[in-house]
């Protein structure tokens, strides 16, 4: 299938019917999670949904919240190696960053460089953070 004839038109309306599941299934430590509620929230989760989130137009008071939170989560959660584990770091930090679960993170930490310019509520010094977890992992060298 060739994205030329893909119609762009659609994708709002398809992310602004999932925008209530997600915002349900964020857990209170900001992450998202797969749907059992035992298991840990993931950084690879959490960045699949801030993802989805920020294809978003434009967004409400709520949906800008649980991405700030989104948003913390992943910070939060950064391993020593400067990667994202599949699941909730230990309090020991010992977890290696995995690949697919890094690549969501940083994605999601990119996309959300917008919010800044176009949201007065986000915190400018908290990008400048989102930035230095991006150089962590040594992305933009």
């Amino acid at each position: 299938m060739s994205l030329d004839n893909f119609d762009w038109s659609q994708v709002d309306s398809v992310i602004s019917s999932h925008t209530e599941y997600l915002l349900k299934s964020q857990r209170e430590d900001g992450g998202w999670g797969l749907q059992r509620e035992s298991l840990l929230s993931s950084p690879q989760n959490t960045g699949e949904a801030l993802s989805a989130l920020l294809k978003k137009t434009d967004l409400t008071d709520e949906e800008e919240n649980a991405i700030e939170r989104g948003i913390r989560f992943l910070i939060d959660n950064q391993c020593q190696d400067g990667g994202w584990p599949r699941a909730k770091r230990s309090p020991s930090g010992d977890f290696q960053g995995q690949i697919i679960a890094t690549s969501w993170a940083i994605q999601a930490l990119f996309k959300s460089l917008g919010l800044y310019e176009k949201y007065e509520r986000f915190d400018p010094k908290f990008k400048e953070t989102i930035v230095d977890k991006i150089k962590k992992h040594k992305i933009l060298y």
